[in-house]
């Protein structure tokens, strides 16, 4: 499987060169620089992508308020003809 791309937070990424910050429910974070090493800390249940994820996970029901959520920033998806 090497040079297929792979999907991230819904977006199509390359697995060479990866590297990415990751969240445990603390909020501490760790900053992981392969794709291997990204899986295998996401298949412990330990550590999430967000940290949106990560503050999900600490509520008993899995649900928060939104008030409490920090704020995820939108790209533009403006079109060039």
């Amino acid at each position: 499987m090497q040079g297929m791309p792979a999907i991230y937070c819904g977006r199509l990424v390359s697995k060479e060169n990866f590297r990415v910050f990751i969240y445990n429910t603390n909020l501490e974070k760790k900053l992981i620089e392969s794709w291997d090493a990204f899986v295998a800390h996401m298949e412990t249940g330990v550590w999430f992508s967000t940290e949106r994820d990560a503050l999900c996970a600490r509520q008993p029901s899995g649900e928060l308020k939104k008030e409490n959520l920090p704020e995820v920033k939108k790209k533009s998806s403006k079109v060039k003809n």
